[in-house]
């Protein structure tokens, strides 16, 4: 018996070998197993604690934004407030409620119609032509005025102007 049954038992021991092994595979297959679900409760219980941290700081941004906000206004004083003080919220609430105009007459009633006509041995010119002929001469130099000024002189037929104290020239009155 030699050879064959070392070999037998040779064969025996690699089978039960094989079947530990088989045995071992699968108890690290189910360890693993164990160990993924347990990672996965792991991870959601951090992201639950995530967003928990994460509401908090949004809270804690929040109140800290309501109390700058608090600290930028005024606390209110004690006692008589300084005339300035209340020129400013008088003012402020005029500035909120709109002005109501009195029921009556318009300005254009009240307001007389006015208008300047020259004349001068029989002829006249009224105040609109004599500045636009100034305004058209200004034109036609490129110029553009902001302070016109005016002085009308019949005798010569002419009214000399003078635009921002620097530009001087004259036209036809009539």
């Amino acid at each position: 018996m030699g050879r064959k049954a070392s070999y037998r038992r040779n064969n025996v021991k690699e089978a039960v070998n094989d079947e530990t092994a088989v045995k071992n595979v699968e108890t690290v297959k189910e360890k693993v197993e164990a160990v993924k679900d347990k990672a996965e409760a792991v991870v959601e219980a951090v992201k639950e604690n995530v967003k928990a941290e994460a509401v908090k700081a949004e809270a804690a941004v929040t109140a800290k934004a309501a109390i700058e906000k608090e600290a930028e206004q005024p606390k209110p004083r004690r006692g008589r407030p300084k005339k300035s003080e209340t020129a400013a919220k008088e003012t402020a609430a005029k500035a909120k409620t709109p002005v109501k105009k009195p029921a009556g007459r318009s300005k254009k009633s009240t307001e007389a119609k006015k208008e300047f006509v020259i004349q001068f041995e029989g002829k006249s010119v009224n105040q609109a032509a004599i500045i636009k002929r100034v305004e058209a001469d200004l034109k036609a130099q490129n110029v553009i005025a902001k302070d016109i000024k005016l002085y009308v002189k019949p005798e010569d037929n002419k009214c000399y102007y003078v635009a921002d104290e620097k530009i001087t020239g004259d036209v036809e009155l009539f």
